[in-house]
């Protein structure tokens, strides 16, 4: 069974990430949050200054990205996040 959603991580400058992951964990100002495969359409403001966190599709590598400031969308298992505007 495939538990995998595609993630696309965007700056002003560049394409930062792009492909399948496990998992997505971020911070807005409620607290923190996790989004997994088939979660419901989630729109977010991500905390200034915070890290975000993805898990690549392998479930073997965890990745941390710091931003100034994120957005991110997710809908019909398809995240993506602007960072650093």
């Amino acid at each position: 069974m495939n538990k995998n959603f595609h993630l696309r991580i965007l700056s002003l400058k560049e394409l930062v990430f792009e492909g399948d992951v496990l998992s997505f964990s971020g911070t807005n100002s409620v607290g923190d949050f996790d989004i997994l495969k088939d979660h419901i359409n989630f729109i977010s403001l991500l905390s200034p200054g915070s890290t975000i966190q993805y898990v690549e599709s392998s479930g073997k590598k965890s990745v941390d990205v710091s931003i100034s400031t994120g957005v991110l969308i997710f809908s019909k298992n398809v995240a993506k996040v602007f960072i650093d505007f």
